[in-house]
C-alpha cells in the first residue's frame, strides 16, 4: 500500500532529522502525534452514508489566517496540550522533555525531564490536579511485548515533576473525561482506563487494533476512539478496502464496553479514522485520505464528508470552528471549517512535513497553538 509505506518514510525520515539535529546541538521538531499523521495517500470512493455531501469546490473557497508566529530563539517548540494555566510542549525526540510555556507569551517557563521517555507520538492531557504525558509509539508489524518507556507519565504542576509512571499498552492517544486518563495503543488495540486516584489502570477495553486517537466527550456521554487498519506484518501494505479496523468506535464509561461502530472512509484502502475531536454538538473525524467526518452522536450516522487534503494529521473544536491540519503534497496545511456548513472558510500554509512534524493542534489562553516553518520552525498561533 503505497500510503503506509509514505508514512513510514515519513516517520524514517523525521527521525533521522532530529537525530542530526540534536547531534548538532540544535533544538528541533518533534513530530505531533495527536497528532499524529498516518501519511496516507488516496482518495476515497464513497456511497451512501458516506458520500461527500460538501458541495463541490467549497473546500477550495477560503481565506488565509492571520497566523502570529512567536518567537522563540534557539528552540523549535512542539504544541503538546492546555490545563493548569499553561501550554504544554516537547522537543523532539529523543529529548526527554516537556516544556511548560506562557499561553500569553510562549515564553518558557519549566523544563521537565523525563526519563525513560522515547516517543514519535507525545500527548498532553489535563485533569484531576495532573498533568499526564504518554510516551509511546506504533508501527506496521507484530504486536510486541510492553516495553520499559510504554508509560503514561503524571506530573504534578505544584511541583513540575514527575510523580507517577503507570505502565500501560504502547500509547498514542491520551485524553481526560469521565473522571479518568484515557490511553489508547494501536499496536494492541486497547484503551487503558487510568483512575487518577489510585494511578492504576481500571480497566482495559478492547477496541481494535489500529486505534490512534481518542477524545472523551461529556456531553455525549461517551468515549470516542478513532481506529485505522495497521498491518500484523512489516510487508502487509495492500490492506483490504474495508478493514474491520477502519472505523469510529464509541464507548460506554459506564460500563466500560464499545457500544457502537462507525465506519469511517468504508471503501477506501485509505481509510479508517487518523484523529478524532468533539464539540459543536458533534463528533470529528478525520480519514486517513485527508476528509472530514461528521458524526451525529445522537444516532452514530455520519451525516457530512469534506475533502480537506492528501492525507490527515490532527483535529481540534475551538472557538466555533473546526480546525484541522492535513498534508498537500510534500507541506502541512492549518485549515479552519465552519461547523455547521462543512465548508472550509480559512487556510494557511504551514511549512514542509518532513520540518513542522504532522501539525499537533492545542487550544489554549484564547488562541489555537500549533508549529508553522519554511526555514526554522517556530511556535505559531491563531486567535479563533
Amino acid at each position: 500500500m503505497p500510503s503506509l509505506r509514505r508514512f513510514i518514510e515519513i516517520r524514517a525520515l523525521i527521525g533521522l532529522i532530529g537525530c542530526l539535529l540534536v547531534a548538532c546541538a540544535v533544538m528541533g521538531c518533534e513530530r505531533g502525534g495527536p497528532g499524529k499523521g498516518d501519511g496516507r495517500y488516496g482518495k476515497g470512493g464513497d456511497t451512501g452514508p458516506d458520500a461527500e455531501t460538501t458541495a463541490p469546490g467549497t473546500a477550495q473557497q477560503r481565506d488565509g489566517l492571520d497566523v502570529n508566529v512567536v518567537p522563540t530563539p534557539g528552540h523549535a517548540y512542539m504544541p503538546a496540550g492546555f490545563g493548569e494555566g499553561s501550554l504544554w510542549a516537547t522537543d523532539l525526540p529523543p529529548k526527554p522533555l516537556l516544556k511548560r510555556l506562557d499561553p500569553r507569551t510562549g515564553a518558557e517557563e519549566e523544563v521537565i525531564p523525563l526519563k525513560g521517555f522515547f516517543s514519535n507520538i507525545t500527548e498532553v492531557a489535563v485533569g484531576a490536579g495532573s498533568v499526564w504525558v504518554s510516551s509511546g509509539d506504533y508501527y506496521p508489524g507484530p504486536v510486541g511485548k510492553r516495553l520499559p518507556g510504554d508509560v503514561v507519565f503524571r506530573i504534578d504542576p505544584e511541583t513540575n515533576r514527575v510523580v507517577d509512571r503507570i505502565p500501560v499498552d504502547s500509547p498514542c492517544g491520551l485524553a481526560f473525561g469521565h473522571g479518568s486518563v484515557w490511553a489508547t495503543s494501536a499496536e494492541h488495540g486497547t484503551v487503558s482506563r487510568i483512575d487518577p486516584e489510585t494511578g492504576e489502570v481500571a480497566a482495559e477495553i478492547e477496541v481494535g487494533r489500529g486505534a490512534v486517537d481518542i477524545a472523551a466527550d461529556e456531553r455525549s456521554g461517551a468515549v470516542w476512539v478513532a481506529g485505522l487498519y495497521l498491518p500484523k506484518d512489516y510487508g502487509g501494505y495492500d490492506s483490504p478496502e474495508a478493514s474491520e479496523d477502519n472505523k469510529l468506535s464509541r464507548v460506554d464509561p459506564e460500563t466500560n464496553r464499545v457500544v457502537a461502530e462507525i465506519p469511517i472512509g468504508a471503501g477506501s484502502p485509505d481509510g479508517g479514522a487518523q484523529s478524532v475531536a468533539v464539540g459543536e454538538g458533534a463528533v470529528w473525524a478525520q480519514s486517513s485520505d485527508g476528509r472530514l467526518f461528521k458524526v451525529d452522536p445522537a444516532t452514530n450516522e455520519v451525516v457530512a464528508v469534506v475533502p480537506l487534503g492528501d492525507y490527515s494529521s490532527h483535529l481540534l473544536v475551538s472557538g466555533g470552528a473546526v480546525w484541522a491540519t492535513v498534508q498537500v503534497s510534500t507541506a502541512t496545511r492549518l485549515v479552519r471549517v465552519a461547523p455547521r456548513t462543512g465548508h472550509v472558510v480559512a487556510s494557511e500554509d504551514l511549512g514542509p512535513t518532513e520540518r513542522v512534524g504532522f501539525g499537533r493542534l492545542v487550544a489554549g489562553g484564547g488562541y489555537v497553538w500549533f508549529a508553522s516553518g519554511t526555514g526554522e520552525v517556530t511556535l505559531a498561533r491563531v486567535a479563533p
